[in-house]
């Protein structure tokens, strides 16, 4: 076991030595804390980007998007006003 593991181990003992030491109200306080934050941990885990970069595939779709030629004109008044053209 290396030794980062091992002061893993020491502080998560201490970790709950510290919880087991307060009140029960303080305790359940803590706990619903702790839950909250493996919910907010769960959902960012979720919108991460995939891990198995080798699943994408360069140029798999080479060529099927355009932009029309007037993509950089600005956009008409009426777009902006809510007006039907």
């Amino acid at each position: 076991m290396k030794y980062n593991d091992l002061m893993m181990i020491v502080r998560i003992v201490r970790t709950i030595t510290t919880l087991l030491r307060l009140s029960k109200g303080l305790r359940k306080e803590a706990f619903e804390y702790v839950t909250y934050l493996r919910e907010i941990d769960k959902k960012a885990s979720l919108r991460s980007e995939p891990t198995d970069r080798t699943s994408r595939v360069a140029g798999l779709h080479a060529g099927e998007g355009w932009l029309s030629e007037d993509f950089d004109e600005p956009l008409p008044d009426e777009f902006w006003l809510g007006r039907k053209m």
